[in-house]
């Protein structure tokens, strides 16, 4: 009888310690699983995050077809869209970030469709931005809702030099 209770007293305690050791266990294993599933977030909420540049220049073909497709659904006639100048990248300073401008110059055109063509043109790329607009008023008194209007829309190209290092 002092044997079994002997005996049962032992795999009591083995048992207590494998089940203090699986509690360990299981309790690193969630606090494992908290920080991986808060990692997995922030990396979604970081590629969900707009892209402030890419590594190379938009063909120019694509930005053109890109203004052509804004223009049409601003509802302006294409034959007002006067000019697209594809400018030469400029370095920002001693940045690795070159800016790539793009001029367009629209003629007779009333400032809510013009407005409507950038927010079109810029709302489906967030690297695209409209950094220069002017409008010039209309010379004529009969048609005062027509504007002449320069732009430029830039984007960021990420270009480090040889001296950065990166």
């Amino acid at each position: 009888m002092s044997m079994a209770l002997l005996a049962l007293l032992v795999v009591c305690v083995w048992g207590y310690g494998r089940l203090s050791t699986s509690q360990a266990r299981a309790s690193d294993e969630g606090e494992a699983w908290s920080r991986s599933d808060r990692l997995a977030k922030q990396i979604q909420a970081l590629r969900d995050q707009p892209t402030m540049a890419d590594d190379h220049a938009m063909q120019k073909a694509d930005m053109t077809r890109r203004i052509a497709k804004a223009v049409s659904a601003a509802s302006l006639d294409e034959k007002r869209l006067v000019s697209i100048d594809h400018q030469t990248a400029r370095r920002i300073g001693r940045t690795p970030y070159l800016e790539k401008p793009t001029r367009l110059t629209l003629r007779d055109v009333d400032m809510p469709g013009t407005l409507s063509m950038l927010y079109s043109l810029t709302q489906g790329n967030s690297r695209l931005n409209v950094s220069r607009l002017r409008f010039t008023a209309p010379q004529e008194a009969a048609n005062s809702n027509a504007w002449t209007v320069d732009t430029t829309v830039t984007y960021l190209i990420y270009e480090p030099t040889e001296n950065d290092g990166s």
